[in-house]
């Protein structure tokens, strides 16, 4: 698998009214075999680990509660992955975690995941049940 986009929104230190993305495909990224994240304490090196893993497989390692990842006095977080599988083909694997009507102190709904293949210039939805995402990806 190779990791070609990362967008990212509200979660833990990186809080953002827009998606933040960081495109792998342009450079100073694209001509790089191996590259480094780095940073001080707290610039959110940590942070884009975790918004990969929880795109791909809609958890992260550190922590167990994904709304304890949202940013504080936010009311939804999201991650999203464009990746290419080792056959060439194109996908996007997306994941949604929102409290009730967005409000920074409203309860906690359930994620939505979904996984969507590159087709021509058009995304289709492969999945959008959260076990049948899992299954998905893991069999891509």
């Amino acid at each position: 698998m190779k990791i070609l986009r990362l967008s990212l929104q509200n979660i833990n230190s990186l809080q953002s009214t827009e998606p933040m993305t960081i495109d792998f495909t342009e450079n100073p990224l694209k001509g790089c075999g191996i590259f480094c994240i780095s940073g001080e304490t707290g610039a959110g090196k940590s942070t884009i680990l975790d918004a990969i893993s929880i795109a791909l497989y809609g958890k992260a390692a550190r922590i167990k509660e994904m709304d304890k990842l949202m940013s504080y006095g936010t009311g939804q977080m999201s991650s999203e992955v464009v990746f290419e599988s080792k056959e060439g083909d194109v996908y996007k694997a997306s994941y949604l975690l929102q409290r009730a009507r967005k409000n920074a102190d409203g309860a906690v709904q359930p994620a939505k995941r979904y996984i969507y293949q590159l087709v021509g210039e058009d995304w289709n939805l492969l999945e959008s049940q959260v076990s049948k995402v899992n299954e998905k990806i893991e069999h891509i």
